[in-house]
């Protein structure tokens, strides 16, 4: 299914990234990250890696699944979106400070990749272990992707897409975990992630993030995109406009 682009949407158009983008983007050094290397790759291990991408571009499926909800009222550390969707933290709350809506979001490499990471458990632990790790990498990459995506979409409108955050990392509770994830899947019933009762995301590459949206400016620095650019922690995005 090389270069093939399942059903994903996003606001204002659809945000896409097929099997063979997404395993040639993935960060070498955060892959080796995952992998519990220090240096770079080499012998059995290098090829195995190789393997392992050359695999996912080839066989997986990534899919994107957005949804925009505005932002009703911040008060204290409660987070009031619309449709009734309350969200509670401190860090959370001041993070969308500004925002006037957040975009929801729920990504999966595929289900593809559990399955084949089951099948080389059998006979190829080694396989088996970096395929999963490149996964998780793409997963991450994913967050990257819709970020990069995003703001590149709502430049032209004077929109500011704040960095994201995802329940569990960053100081919001992973209690919220299951609203966020409710609201990504109750607009798109062709989800094709899913949240089991014990809170684990499925299939295991899977990711939910959520990003706020801004049009306001501070007294320190005038470009809201130059602004949280300077915040974002993605470490690859196209659109970057200025260091960390």
């Amino acid at each position: 299914m090389r270069g093939t682009r399942p059903g994903i949407v996003g606001p204002g158009g659809p945000i896409a990234i097929t099997s063979a983008e997404l395993a040639e983007r993935i960060d070498d050094a955060e892959y080796r990250r995952l992998l519990q290397q220090h240096g770079e790759l080499d012998g059995q291990l290098a090829q195995i890696a190789a393997e392992s991408r050359s695999w996912l571009a080839a066989h997986a499926r990534p899919g994107i699944w957005l949804q925009r909800i505005e932002v009703e009222g911040i008060q204290g550390q409660n987070v009031q979106l619309s449709g009734r969707i309350s969200l509670i933290g401190w860090t959370l709350a001041s993070a969308l400070e500004n925002a006037h809506a957040v975009v929801a979001m729920a990504a999966t490499v595929g289900p593809e990749v559990d399955r084949r990471v089951a099948e080389l458990w059998e006979h190829r632990p080694d396989a088996a272990w970096a395929l999963d790790r490149l996964a998780a990498a793409g997963a991450e990459h994913l967050i990257a992707h819709v970020g990069a995506t995003l703001c590149q979409e709502h430049e032209p409108e004077g929109i500011s897409v704040l960095p994201p955050l995802s329940p569990g990392c960053a100081g919001w509770r992973i209690e919220d975990l299951p609203t966020i994830f409710s609201a990504v899947a109750s607009a798109h019933p062709d989800l094709g992630v899913a949240l089991t009762e014990e809170g684990a995301l499925r299939p295991k590459a899977s990711v939910v993030a959520m990003y706020g949206l801004t049009r306001a400016e501070t007294a320190w620095e005038a470009d809201p995109a130059v602004r949280s650019c300077r915040h974002c922690h993605l470490q690859h995005c196209d659109y970057r406009r200025t260091a960390r």
